[in-house]
């Protein structure tokens, strides 16, 4: 009853245009939350054909697409062989989870997949990848196929791998210049790499297929020099001699980073973000990639205040931040928007879930409620 007046109020005092963004999500990294949040048993004891614990099943009705990067472990991923993953039947899903019960998820949910290839991965590992999806995964849903994650992020360790493979093989630097500036020797090996993963993907899923496939180049929200050398990259025969096309392009438009969630503004100043930084970048990248035909979408998203984010995340304010925010996003997004992530960012981790476990009370989750609302706007489109 609390959640449902809750939820009245709010939809009368804050009226909504119809949404026509359709919503993803992320899950966090499956060895960081409470064990049971996604297996019934807990993460390692899943065994069964249906070992998924139904209350996750039941709170990701809303998400259209679901992004697997965590749970694959892209980040800083050591591994190159397909034969390296984590196996179906290993009763200990964790720290990966395997490709079939990412699959498995996606067929009972209607969702479609989304995948990031390891950084180190051999070019051998997306064709086997990719034949291990088309045969498991249901024929009416697609497959977003990303190169790694964040290869501009100099956190993590794939981005100075990408700097020495662009440097070996003396791509194209800044002004395409072949060897110079080692920032976009690295950008130069995220398309060298990327259009090679989605070329073997192509390889499998020809014909009618090809619909079912959605090639991804991520970028940096607010630097339009990835975007823009990476689309020049493409035209380059030494990096892109197949001339293999993208379908989408992806961001990750995260508002709030610098703001604190101890500030008594802090909810005016989440909206200056959104305005003045957050929307003048998404909007900057829709102008670069409308005219080319690729889609503008989001592989992560949403606030970001990392101090005293426990104060705003609970407060019902930021159910209004996130409409007003998915409206912002709404107005360039030309595809998918995946926010991160869905659950399991309880303490000390406070900063991203939509939920912080499983089967919290929606009362206490603003985050969530505005997501499912907004699903209900996008079906409103359909």
């Amino acid at each position: 009853m609390r959640y449902l007046l809750c939820l009245v109020v709010m939809l009368i005092i804050v009226p909504r245009s119809i949404a026509k963004m359709p919503l993803g999500t992320n899950f966090w990294a499956i060895s960081w939350h409470d064990a049971k949040d996604v297996f019934a048993e807990g993460r390692d004891h899943v065994t069964g054909d249906n070992p998924w614990n139904p209350q996750f099943l039941k709170e990701l009705a809303p998400y259209k697409v679901l992004r697997f990067m965590d749970w694959d472990k892209t980040n800083k991923s050591p591994r190159v062989k397909f034969s390296e993953r984590k196996k179906k039947d290993d009763p200990k899903q964790s720290p990966e989870v395997a490709y079939e019960w990412m699959i498995d998820l996606c067929n009972r949910l209607d969702a479609d997949m989304w995948v990031c290839t390891p950084a180190k991965a051999e070019w051998d590992y997306s064709r086997e990848l990719a034949e291990l999806i088309k045969k498991e995964l249901k024929p009416g849903l697609k497959v977003y196929v990303e190169y790694s994650n964040e290869t501009w992020n100099g956190s993590f360790s794939q981005t100075q791998y990408c700097i020495d493979e662009g440097t070996k093989l003396n791509l194209p630097g800044q002004n395409m210049k072949p060897g110079e500036n080692k920032y976009y020797l690295g950008w130069a090996y995220h398309v060298y790499a990327a259009v090679r993963h989605f070329g073997n993907f192509e390889k499998v899923f020809q014909g009618e297929d090809r619909k079912r496939l959605v090639t991804v180049l991520a970028g940096q929200t607010g630097n339009s020099a990835v975007v823009n050398h990476h689309l020049a990259c493409l035209k380059d025969k030494t990096v892109n001699p197949n001339a293999i096309k993208v379908d989408a392009y992806a961001v990750a438009p995260y508002f709030g980073h610098k703001v604190s969630g101890n500030d008594p503004d802090v909810f005016a100043k989440l909206k200056e973000d959104i305005d003045q930084r957050v929307v003048p970048s998404v909007k900057r990248h829709a102008e670069i990639l409308k005219p080319l035909g690729i889609k503008l979408i989001a592989y992560e998203g949403g606030q970001h205040v990392l101090d005293g984010s426990v104060i705003p995340n609970r407060d019902q304010r930021m159910y209004d931040s996130y409409m007003y925010y998915l409206d912002q996003m709404d107005n360039y997004m030309d595809g998918v928007f995946c926010h991160y992530v869905h659950v399991g960012t309880g303490p000390p981790r406070q900063m991203w879930g939509a939920m912080d476990k499983t089967g919290q009370d929606p009362a206490d989750t603003p985050k969530y409620r505005a997501l499912v609302e907004y699903t209900r706007l996008s079906k409103t489109a359909d």
